[in-house]
C-alpha cells in the first residue's frame, strides 16, 4: 500500500518521526483541570429531559493492549447499563458508553457514559452508573458481560476498519507516527483473548489517574 501511495502521490524526504514517548515541546501531557470534577448545570428549556455524564481517563490510541481492554469494558458497560438503567429500573430513556482514545497528546483518552432521563431521576441515574462502573473497576466484567462485549466489540471493529477513512488516516499519520498496518488484526486478537481480570485491571489503573467527572444537566423549572 505504501509503495502505491509513494508512486502515485510522491514521497516525503525521510526524516525522524516523533513517537508517543518522544513528543516535541517536552512531551506534553493532558492536564487535569483544578477544582471539583462534579457539576450541576441548568440547560435547555422547561420540559426538556435531563442529562448525565460520568467520565474517567481512557487509553491512548497507540497502546494497542489498553485499547483492546477498554473496548471490551465500554461494550460490557453498555450492555449492563442498558439493562439496569433502561429496563430493570426505568431510570433512563437512553444510555450511551464511548471510549475515545487519546490521540496526539498522551493521557487525553476518555471513557464516558451519557444518560438521558427525566429531571427527577438524574441523581439516581448518576448513582446507578457510578455503582456499575465501581463494580467493573473492582471485579472486571463477569462471564456473561465478557461474552456479549466481545461479540459487540468485534462487530464494531469490523465495521470501523472496513471504512476507507481509517486507512486514509493511517497513511497520512505516517508522516508523524508509524502506525503498524496490521493493527486491526492485533486488536482483534487481543479482544478475543483478553480475560476479564486483565481488562478490569487496565480500567482500574486508568481510573486512578484522575478524579471521576460527574455532570448533571437539568432544564429550568416551568414559570
Amino acid at each position: 500500500a505504501l509503495e502505491i501511495v509513494a508512486r502515485t502521490l510522491g514521497q516525503i524526504t525521510p526524516r525522524e518521526r516523533p513517537q508517543p514517548d518522544r513528543l516535541p515541546l517536552d512531551a506534553p501531557r493532558f492536564l487535569v483541570p483544578q477544582g471539583s470534577p462534579e457539576a450541576k448545570i441548568e440547560l435547555g428549556r422547561p420540559g426538556d429531559p435531563a442529562g448525565v455524564m460520568i467520565a474517567i481517563p481512557g487509553a491512548d490510541e497507540w497502546n494497542t493492549g489498553a485499547m483492546a481492554h477498554m473496548t471490551i469494558i465500554a461494550r460490557a458497560l453498555q450492555g449492563t447499563l442498558n439493562q439496569r438503567c433502561t429496563v430493570d429500573r426505568s431510570l433512563a430513556q437512553r444510555v450511551f458508553v464511548q471510549h475515545a482514545p487519546g490521540a496526539g497528546v498522551p493521557g487525553s483518552g476518555l471513557l464516558a457514559v451519557w444518560g438521558i432521563c427525566e429531571p427527577g431521576l438524574a441523581s439516581l441515574l448518576a448513582d446507578e452508573i457510578n455503582a456499575n462502573l465501581d463494580r467493573m473497576i473492582a471485579e472486571g466484567p463477569n462471564a456473561v458481560e465478557l461474552e456479549a462485549a466481545r461479540a459487540a466489540a468485534l462487530d464494531e471493529l469490523d465495521q470501523f476498519f472496513a471504512d476507507t477513512r481509517y486507512w486514509a488516516r493511517v497513511l497520512s499519520d505516517r508522516t508523524f507516527r508509524v502506525r503498524p498496518l496490521d493493527e486491526p488484526r492485533r486488536l482483534r486478537e487481543l479482544i478475543e483473548a483478553t480475560p476479564a481480570r486483565i481488562a478490569g485491571a487496565t480500567l482500574a489503573g486508568l481510573a486512578a489517574q484522575a478524579p471521576r467527572i460527574r455532570i448533571i444537566s437539568t432544564p429550568p423549572a416551568p414559570r
